[in-house]
């Protein structure tokens, strides 16, 4: 896992998104090359990414999350935008859902995911 040590403001987000975060976010465990927090009902995505690759995957989160039921979209924020640019990194949110980790690296798990 690489991580940042970027974390985006809470109160920022809150207002560029009109959403209530918590002050204190959790940090999850994530592959990403940033950070993943996770604030009250939400998840926020921070990553030093190409704005227009995160723009590419955006509106294919979109447009499959009208397709099937499982696929989240990130939220747009206040402006109709879905995610920001905030120090050479892009941060994104998301809805949070519980769930588990799927443990697909595991071997003993391997043999239980579709081919």
């Amino acid at each position: 896992m690489s991580e940042s040590g970027f974390k985006p403001i809470p109160e920022a987000i809150a207002d560029r998104y009109g959403v209530v975060l918590p002050p204190r976010w959790e940090r999850l465990l994530s592959d990403t090359t940033g950070g993943v927090f996770r604030g009250g009902q939400f998840v926020v995505r921070v990553e030093p990414a190409d704005p227009e690759s995160v723009r590419w995957e955006h509106a294919l989160l979109r447009f499959l999350a009208n397709e099937i039921e499982q696929v989240v979209a990130p939220l747009a924020a206040l402006d109709g935008s879905t995610f920001y640019v905030d120090g050479g990194h892009v941060v994104s949110v998301f809805p949070f859902l519980e769930g588990e980790e799927l443990r697909s690296q595991e071997a003993l798990f391997r043999h239980e995911l579709p081919v």
